[in-house]
């Protein structure tokens, strides 16, 4: 009940498109992108047996009722809605595999969670034999909030880092422009920003360190616009 608590307080802070944002609250200090209307973003259980019917929770933001829910191309006859935070799901005995979740609102808005369910031959060992894959995600000039592209790249491995028990780094970089101190702060609140939305999604904060190094370990060492765009990074990995 406590992961749940945080997750649903998580996606409630992010709202969506209907909801005005003030000054109080800006993008960058949430570390999210407040955008878009729909926005999926963690199953419950996201790894199941194959051939086995089984209940779930979606949980994100911006759900209507009435809205769709696909597992691949499937249509699921078993869509309840909760709340614009929860729709109650009943999977179908699926083959082994791993499948996209869509919510589509009935005005056709939709959002996706990339890779969100993993079913298993068996339903064991299943955790242990997943890997998370790392992340690099980019940012505009002295930018800290997410895009709609950074949450998705996040979302894609979300469900994976939350599950497993390894440690997820975290590590905040900048482009060369700017002092050493300004860099350093600026990575960081970049790294801060990229954790808030993982133990928004349900990664423990426990299980999650950050890290700044500023402009120190460029990817690009060329001093080009092309070459500072693919410097404002932040890196996510497990280890």
């Amino acid at each position: 009940m406590r992961l749940w608590a945080t997750i649903v307080l998580g996606v409630l802070a992010l709202g969506g498109c209907k909801k005005a944002v003030t000054e109080a609250i800006a993008p960058d200090e949430m570390g999210v992108d407040l955008s878009a209307c729909i926005s999926p973003v963690l199953m419950t259980p996201s790894i199941i047996a194959a051939q086995t019917p089984t209940p779930a929770q979606v949980v994100g933001t911006g759900f209507e009722n009435g809205a769709q829910v696909f597992i691949g191309n499937t249509a699921l006859s078993d869509v309840r809605f909760e709340n614009e935070n929860s729709l109650r799901i009943g999977l179908p005995a699926m083959e082994a595999g791993m499948y996209d979740i869509v919510v589509q609102n009935s005005d056709g808005d939709r959002g996706t969670i990339w890779q969100g369910l993993q079913v298993g031959d068996g339903g064991r060992g299943l955790i242990a034999s997943r890997t998370c894959l790392s992340v690099v995600i980019h940012f505009e000039t002295n930018g800290t909030g997410l895009s709609n592209a950074n949450r998705a790249e996040l979302n894609a491995q979300l469900g994976c880092w939350g599950e497993q028990g390894s440690i997820i780094s975290i590590e905040g970089h900048a482009d060369e422009r700017g002092t050493t101190d300004y860099n350093l702060a600026l990575g960081q609140r970049r790294a801060d920003s990229v954790r808030r939305y993982l133990s928004q999604g349900g990664v423990a904060l426990h299980n999650m360190t950050t890290l700044s190094v500023g402009e120190e370990s460029p990817a690009d060492i060329a001093h080009t616009e092309a070459a500072w765009k693919r410097n404002r990074r932040v890196s996510v990995g497990s280890r």
